[in-house]
């Protein structure tokens, strides 16, 4: 099967990608935008989202290219690297904002640099990675200036012995970064819809290099629909045995259509679209299950849901996102079996739900378990 990257500029004097939405699919070896043997190109304000297939990335930079601006873009669901820098390439990397990617930047081989700078990285896999990819080619480098890191599900960064990385007035949740920065949470107002501005006492308000600014990246990509995961199923239930589920709860003042919304858990290859003709009113709330008699059987009084997903949700570690039908993240967040989360073992057939759905779904401390068995799909929170 051939593939192909979307844009793939070689040996030019100049290039610029500009403004443009970048929708992947699951083919591997395709990338949104690659860039090879350019000096001083520019990739900037892009939406680049759904590349997931192996060894896909967002943006790719390689063959000696210099100088490459890549700013201003929302880079989200990239299975390998929202952003790949190697073969002895360079790059400047402001003011992005890199979401639920295998590793939201890789610089690798033959001293590539990269120079990343008031960015916000969110449910990756990996942060950054500085690595030799090919043996005898070399590490490569990075230095990281004003950026936050975020609910890292490995670790905020990876560094072989023949690479370099540096931090510098930078905030983690998960990880120690080296040097003169901060372990802490950088309160966004709401990352489970993408809202990554700051509230006004986090850390984060005012604390750049010259405290003139914020820390991480300022761009708007606030795609939510008022459309949020409410509640969630896991496990094998003690009392009522409905298999997985997931509930979405619309608290906005309209109805919303979420005909081709698509559900995705941690697993790339796996997903769930939903039928035609599917609204949720203002205020309602919808199920999604992976076994529909199973869910008709405990609950027969529940008629707004749909099936049946092919895939069960991790009692441990998980992450779940929501799209609609362009594929915008509507919601994404992780879960995990720790405090602040519900511990799993504690659940005994109950679900876990949202504290205060209009709140951040990505923090822990806003989910509790139901006070009854089996939960309260299709209606409001216990």
């Amino acid at each position: 099967m051939a593939v192909c990257d979307i844009i793939n500029i070689k040996y030019a004097s100049k290039a610029l990608v500009e403004s443009c939405k970048f929708i992947g699919n699951d083919k591997f070896d395709t990338d949104a935008i690659d860039y090879d043997g350019i000096s001083k190109g520019k990739i900037i304000n892009n939406h680049i989202t759904g590349f997931f297939g192996f060894n896909s990335d967002g943006i790719d930079i390689g063959e000696q290219a210099s100088d490459i601006l890549i700013k201003d873009n929302f880079i989200s669901n990239c299975n390998d690297k929202g952003i790949s820098i190697g073969q002895a390439s360079s790059a400047i990397i402001e003011n992005n904002i890199i979401v639920n990617c295998g590793t939201g930047i890789a610089i690798k081989d033959t001293l590539s640099y990269g120079k990343i700078e008031s960015s916000t990285f969110y449910d990756n896999y990996r942060d950054i990675a500085c690595f030799e990819k090919n043996k005898g080619k070399g590490g490569g480098k990075a230095d990281v200036l004003n950026s936050i890191f975020y609910n890292s599900i490995n670790s905020a960064f990876y560094v072989d012995s023949l690479s370099s990385i540096s931090f510098n007035n930078s905030i983690s949740n998960t990880t120690n970064l080296p040097g003169k920065n901060s372990f802490c949470e950088p309160d966004f107002k709401n990352a489970g819809i993408n809202d990554f501005s700051i509230k006004d006492l986090s850390k984060c308000f005012g604390s750049d290099i010259d405290s003139k600014e914020n820390i991480g990246a300022s761009l708007n990509v606030n795609h939510n629909k008022y459309v949020i995961i409410n509640e969630i199923k896991y496990g094998d239930a003690k009392s009522k045995n409905s298999q997985n589920w997931v509930e979405l709860y619309n608290y906005s003042e309209d109805t919303i259509n979420i005909s081709g919304w698509i559900f995705k858990d941690m697993n790339d290859k796996k997903s769930y679209v939903l039928p035609e003709n599917v609204y949720i009113k203002p205020e309602d709330y919808f199920v999604i299950c992976n076994n529909i008699k199973e869910f008709q059987k405990n609950f027969p009084a529940i008629k707004n849901y749909v099936g049946d997903f092919d895939f069960n949700l991790n009692n441990d570690n998980e992450i779940l996102r929501l799209f609609d039908k362009e594929y915008n993240l509507v919601n994404s967040f992780a879960y995990k079996n720790k405090s602040p989360w519900p511990i799993e073992d504690a659940v005994k057939g109950k679900t876990i739900e949202l504290i205060n759905p209009k709140e951040d779904s990505s923090q822990g401390s806003n989910w509790k378990f139901s006070k009854q068995i089996g939960g309260t799909p299709g209606k409001s929170n216990s």
